[in-house]
């Protein structure tokens, strides 16, 4: 008599699940029981039972690769003929838990990225889904960063205006729902994002400014933006900043400094990229200048005040190190319009922000 197998179940359940699974297969007419024999992934048999069942539950292996096969038992306790060495694998199953989505306000008809889900049990593989409305639209664009990570990008439709649960599956089909984690807007509704820092700068004049002065290492910035996103520009930063920059002259001339304070308006654009939390960035500011020089030592025997414009384009890298907190690198490029002179300089900036 041989025995005819139907289902093989290959899945280990975790410690939250029910011990249901089992390799079954169709009973023989006229067989008083089976005889099942299961060897682990180096060829040793570790389970050889007598069964009258037509199943085996299976959750009390180890995850891991193994080998079954079954014979048939007549009522004399005797043998027939073994089916062939059947492969299958125990894996674990692990329930993931989703804790908190940012932003958790998407708007509609633009690619929202870096949105970030927070949470446990977060495994390669896992599926992320939005649910309501008696719609459940599958995020395709998903990058699993850690067990407690995933960042996604998720571009809805018009239509898709409202609040919705936010879902992740693991293998197995075992998922965690986060009630009403996402709404959908649109642009004029949607809250607006604001971000401020301060940092240190680095600056090198080029051109004949080098002709006069030296690298300064006295420079600081503040700076201010919000986000474009209500206007549905989602990666716009608009933006207003204050510079102070001191410039001592070369050795070989005789003593002075050369100071400005700069307001500088303009925007940038921050390109999210889908690993470490990392956006890269362009940005182009235009203002004005209050320029201070003394032309010696002594700053009552000879000094010129005025005022100027300046445009600045540059470009660097935004790295969050958490949910608010940021960090810039940045390499620009200054003009400053300085007594019919157009004085060029590079400015290296290292700067540090809060996002709310």
């Amino acid at each position: 008599m041989k025995v005819k197998l139907v289902i093989i179940l290959l899945v280990y359940t975790s410690i939250y699940a029910a011990p249901v699974k089992r390799i079954t297969w169709e009973p023989v007419p006229g067989a008083w029981g089976y005889y099942l024999e299961i060897k682990d992934d180096k060829s040793n048999i570790i389970i050889n039972v007598e069964i009258t069942d037509n199943y085996y539950a299976v959750t009390a292996l180890e995850p891991g690769e193994y080998s079954f096969r079954i014979a048939t038992l007549n009522i004399l306790k005797q043998k027939g003929e073994s089916t062939p060495w059947i492969d299958f694998v125990i894996e674990k199953l692990y329930i993931p838990e989703l804790k908190s989505v940012s932003p958790g306000q998407l708007i509609s008809s633009i690619t929202n990225k870096n949105i970030l889900a927070a949470g446990i049990n977060f495994k390669p593989g896992a599926k992320i889904f939005i649910r309501g409305n008696g719609r459940e639209i599958e995020i395709t664009d998903v990058v699993i960063k850690s067990d407690s990570e995933a960042l996604f990008s998720f571009k809805p439709d018009s239509s898709m205006k409202g609040v919705y649960d936010l879902v992740i599956i693991n293998r197995g089909d075992v998922e965690s729902v986060l009630k009403n984690g996402v709404e959908i807007v649109e642009a004029e509704e949607a809250e607006n994002i604001f971000y401020a820092g301060a940092g240190y700068t680095v600056n090198m004049p080029m051109g004949v400014w080098s002709d006069y002065y030296k690298l300064s290492y006295t420079g600081a910035e503040f700076f201010f933006q919000s986000s474009g996103r209500n206007m549905g520009l989602e990666n716009i930063l608009f933006e207003a900043a204050v510079e102070a920059v001191r410039y001592n002259n070369i050795d070989s001339l005789k003593r002075s400094t050369f100071s400005y304070t700069s307001l500088q308006i303009g925007s940038g654009y921050y390109y999210p990229l889908m690993i470490n939390k990392l956006e890269l960035f362009v940005r182009l500011h235009g203002g004005v200048l209050y320029t201070y020089l003394t032309l010696d030592e002594n700053p009552d025997e000879g000094s010129v005040e005025s005022i100027d414009l300046s445009l600045m384009a540059g470009a660097g890298v935004r790295a969050y190190i958490s949910e608010s907190l940021f960090v810039d690198s940045s390499c620009s490029w200054r003009t400053v319009f300085y007594a019919e002179e157009a004085l060029q300089n590079v400015r290296l900036s290292l700067a540090c922000g809060v996002k709310w």
